[in-house]
């Protein structure tokens, strides 16, 4: 049985209008990682065994992109669990890479060619490509759980170029903001906050939300989109319950509910969504 893609056109922040259009089935196992280039051309599936890049006008595959094909830096073989992707802001590169096998990957869009292979250490969490397109913020977590680091990499030089202590525990998602200038991070089981740091200076300059599960305490945060032309960031946390902040004053405008598992397109106006 396939799994349906669905979009939501008119997708807003606090009301969502619009109705779900089933676009059209995968001839695959989807495992429920899905992402799309910041123009919304490109929707990419992470499978199995790799991640497939569909045209989103016509849901055909332009090419996959195999990490087995490719020399790993430890196991020898490739299972995708927990799939963490995201295009470059001008959609010619993505990251991909497995939370549960600590393993993440730079690619070329145009022709599948395989870059880099990310310094990611024990594991990480989420992943957020710099406006200028060559810095990436990885969120890194240590062993024992209590050491929420976030590092920056420069992509084209390929090199660590900065790297702190962004939470108590594990970082759950980091997302760029305002030109780059700040950068969201959500922490995550035990922690439960979205902190905003100043890149210039590395200082934290407030704190968000703490998001609070009513039987378990501080639960994982995720930063799920940012629509820079309206200076909104969408958080999300547990009950599937999402809230929108001003990223120019950080006031929250409001509250909404998300469909089981989706995606917003970075232009604000999609939801997409995985059907089983």
């Amino acid at each position: 049985e396939g799994i349906s893609v669905r979009f939501q056109d008119k997708m807003w922040p606090v009301e969502v209008q619009g109705a779900w259009v089933p676009a059209y089935t995968l001839n695959y196992a989807a495992n429920g990682g899905i992402t799309t280039s910041s123009d919304g051309s490109v929707l990419a599936v992470a499978a199995e065994d790799g991640v497939a890049l569909h045209g989103v006008a016509t849901g055909e595959i332009i090419r996959w992109l195999r990490p087995a094909d490719i020399e790993m830096p430890r196991q020898s073989t490739y299972v995708m669990r927990e799939a963490i992707m995201e295009f470059s802001p001008d959609g010619s590169r993505i990251v991909e890479g497995s939370a549960k096998f600590a393993q993440a990957r730079v690619w070329h869009v145009a022709d599948g060619a395989f870059d880099h292979h990310l310094p990611i250490g024990y594991g990480f969490q989420d992943v957020s490509f710099h406006p200028d397109g060559d810095r990436l913020a990885i969120a890194l977590y240590s062993p024992d759980g209590l050491n929420g680091t976030v590092r920056i990499w420069s992509v084209s030089s390929q090199a660590v170029v900065d790297e702190f202590v962004a939470h108590d525990r594990r970082v759950a998602s980091v997302q760029y903001v305002n030109e780059g200038r700040q950068l969201v991070t959500g922490g995550h089981n035990l922690d439960g906050r979205v902190h905003v740091w100043d890149m210039a200076s590395g200082q934290r300059i407030r704190t968000l939300l703490q998001n609070v599960h009513p039987k378990v305490g501080p639960s994982a945060t995720w930063i799920d989109a940012y629509y820079p032309s309206s200076a909104i960031v969408a958080i999300s946390g547990w009950g599937a319950h999402m809230s929108y902040w001003n990223t120019n004053t950080w006031a929250e405008l409001g509250k909404a509910s998300i469909p089981g598992y989706c995606m917003i397109a970075p232009d604000g106006l999609t939801y997409v969504a995985l059907d089983s």
